[in-house]
């Protein structure tokens, strides 16, 4: 067996931080399909007891939400969000060629109708970064969500699930 496997396996129903010598870190891709395996995977992280034994998880679109539904305790709930509220038009639609992702939509259901605990999140101590791009240096930066704080939350959460082609403006 994988020995980083191994040292997953072995914090099962534990949270961090673990005193083990080892520090573990998971990354989190992108994109629409990417999320909807993304969030399939951390369902099953979540029913063998290994959603809080990362110590990091760098996310970077897609990945953000995912991550974040599963330091809630709640990854079916962000599964179902693919599924339930971004199928239809309301969240991509090709004919509303200004705003094809409507990442305001995607935002209000988190918030409201598959509501996300960030108090649950923050509260992890695993530590959570979202890849976003500085608009005026044009660089990626990891930013620490913990850093960020409850009040910035949803506002990262739409930096990060939005993509200048089919979002214009940036975040």
């Amino acid at each position: 067996m994988n020995p980083v496997l191994k040292h997953i396996l072995a914090r099962k129903n534990k949270s961090v931080p673990i005193s083990d010598d080892h520090k573990i870190g998971l990354c989190l891709y992108g994109g629409f399909m990417n999320g909807i395996r993304g969030a399939g995977a951390l369902i099953a992280f979540s029913e063998m007891g290994l959603s809080h034994v990362f110590d990091e998880i760098y996310t970077y679109s897609a990945g953000f939400p995912n991550a974040s539904y599963l330091l809630a305790d709640e990854p079916q709930r962000g599964l179902s969000i693919y599924y339930d509220d971004l199928s239809g038009k309301k969240f991509i639609n090709f004919w509303r060629f200004w705003n094809i992702a409507d990442t305001d939509y995607l935002v209000n259901v988190m918030e409201t109708r598959k509501f996300l605990d960030v108090k649950k999140i923050l509260a992890s101590s695993t530590k959570l970064y979202n890849r976003l791009i500085n608009v005026k240096t044009n660089q990626p930066e990891y930013l620490e969500v913990h850093t960020a704080g409850e009040n910035n939350y949803f506002k990262m959460m739409k930096a990060a699930t939005s993509a200048s082609i089919v979002t214009p403006g940036g975040y």
